[in-house]
């Protein structure tokens, strides 16, 4: 299996900007399994709307 790895892009947090987010990844045109690292109470949003789309994900726990 090949890893495709993206530059770091930050993202604000909105609507509109998760979707941008959500295309860039699925336009890597592959099964694609997500880890990312966000500070704070602000990943549930993020991780859910990934979710939605069918991109996995992992948070590591700090």
């Amino acid at each position: 299996m090949d890893a495709v790895v993206l530059l770091l892009k930050k993202y604000p947090h909105s609507e509109v900007c998760s979707e941008q987010m959500v295309y860039a990844i699925i336009a890597l045109g592959e099964t694609t399994h997500m880890v990312m690292e966000i500070i704070g109470l602000d990943r549930e949003p993020v991780v859910a709307t990934l979710h939605e789309y069918g991109i996995h994900v992992t948070v590591p726990i700090h």
